[in-house]
């Protein structure tokens, strides 16, 4: 496999100011196109390791953000924003997931693709979807909740590592 396999040490925990808004967040890696990690903190094999493992190529973010707020998609869109982001690629599950969609669909050119773990909901989910259409301005892939790490960064270095122009 790639780097993705060697984990970086490179970590950081910092604050932004965006529209009247003060969001912590964690940071790994120092080089690469970023990635926003939503729902990193589960107890999932793949939330545990994904961060390490994918900022061996990526610059990581991941927010703590209060979940009772109700300002998800709010509170994500001032993250890219005060962090500068542009073009970023959002991994986002459980109550992540909508607020993702919902930011992806309406934010221009700060997200460029989209990666949806599937939700706490009791079912059990079959299989990926990759799609690109008129509706979702960017490339997403779905990935099941309960998905092996090893098969999840396969499926996820494929999807980071294509170009965003390509129809699928």
């Amino acid at each position: 496999m790639s780097s993705l396999l060697t984990p970086s040490l490179d970590e950081t925990w910092a604050q932004v100011h965006a529209r009247d808004r003060v969001i912590q967040y964690r940071r790994l890696g120092a080089a690469g196109a970023p990635v926003v990690l939503l729902g990193a903190h589960g107890r999932d094999d793949l939330w545990a390791d994904l961060p390490a493992l994918l900022s061996a190529d990526h610059r990581v973010f991941i927010p703590t953000f209060d979940l009772t707020a109700g300002i998800l998609t709010d509170g994500l869109g001032s993250l890219l924003e005060g962090l500068g982001l542009n073009r970023t690629c959002l991994i986002a599950g459980g109550p992540f997931a909508l607020p993702a969609l919902e930011l992806a669909m309406c934010a221009g050119d700060a997200v460029n693709r989209l990666v949806l773990v599937g939700g706490a909901n009791g079912l059990e989910e079959q299989g990926t979807l990759t799609t690109r259409s008129s509706a979702l301005p960017m490339p997403l892939l779905v990935l099941p909740r309960r998905i092996g790490v090893s098969e999840a960064l396969v499926l996820l270095r494929d999807f980071l590592e294509r170009d965003a122009a390509h129809p699928f």
